[in-house]
């Protein structure tokens, strides 16, 4: 969905599946990252790009994840999803990595494996080798500096180039669904269940917990410049409101 003024959305008119012949399949997407002159890159069970950044009308299936794949001669299904992407540029890399859950054959086996994937330009896409963990990433953010992804079981890995990737300790267990960089204040901010939040300075190493005052799962952050404050969004009508990200207040009144 697009809007430009929040109020009133539209959805995609043109969908390109990859290849000529193609199947079309079911969208299913969960994060969408812009990277400037390449256009939007959105990725969920596949990869789509619009270089329509007008209008964000017309979209390009640029890869799809595998479904299958073989034991024994059998055809068996497999699941693969990414759940998020973002436009990295770095001292050793430019470009979208996109972050997920996936499955891979350990003998004969299926085993589950975070996913990673890299493209320079959001048409060609590669799967990063990258076995570290059993856990999937949820989000993916990055500076000039650091890339970061966290998931599941309170996984963060950082790299500088998309490709080698370095475990950092977040000291819990809770599975983090969401992290921003904030090019403001120069902090990531990742947030997860139980109310989690999470700060880190430029290189995403050191992660320091902050007392929220809820439990609920927390899905998305983001500053407002004009008032300056973060502004925390999560599930059962949970909304906070911080200006230093230590102190929060919670704030959940809805329209409708």
């Amino acid at each position: 969905l697009t809007s430009e003024d929040g109020i009133n959305w539209s959805t995609i008119t043109s969908y390109t599946p990859l290849g000529l012949t193609a199947t079309t399949i079911p969208l299913s997407m969960n994060s969408v990252s812009y990277g400037q002159s390449l256009g939007y890159v959105a990725v969920g069970n596949t990869i789509i790009l619009s270089v329509d950044v007008i209008n964000l009308k017309d979209w390009v299936e640029t890869y799809r994840l595998p479904t299958t794949t073989t034991i024994n001669n059998n055809t068996v299904a497999v699941s693969n999803v990414l759940n998020g992407v973002t436009y990295a540029s770095t001292t050793g890399y430019t470009g979208f990595v996109a972050v997920g859950l996936g499955q891979r054959l350990v003998g004969s086996t299926l085993a589950n494996v975070a996913l990673i994937y890299n493209s320079t330009n959001g048409i060609n896409w590669q799967q990063v080798n990258f076995t570290a963990t059993i856990y999937g990433f949820n989000a993916i953010a990055g500076n000039q500096q650091t890339i970061v992804a966290v998931g599941d079981n309170g996984i963060i890995y950082t790299s500088s180039n998309s490709t080698t990737w370095f475990a950092q300790t977040s000291g819990l267990t809770d599975n983090l669904t969401n992290i921003i960089w904030d090019s403001i204040n120069n902090v990531f901010v990742a947030l997860g269940e139980n109310g989690v939040i999470l700060t880190s300075d430029i290189f995403g190493e050191s992660w320091t917990s902050q007392t929220t005052g809820t439990t609920e799962t927390l899905e998305s952050v983001v500053w407002n410049n004009d008032d300056s404050e973060y502004v925390v969004v999560g599930l059962n009508n949970t909304v906070l409101r911080s200006t230093d990200l230590t102190t929060w207040t919670s704030t959940a009144n809805f329209v409708t």
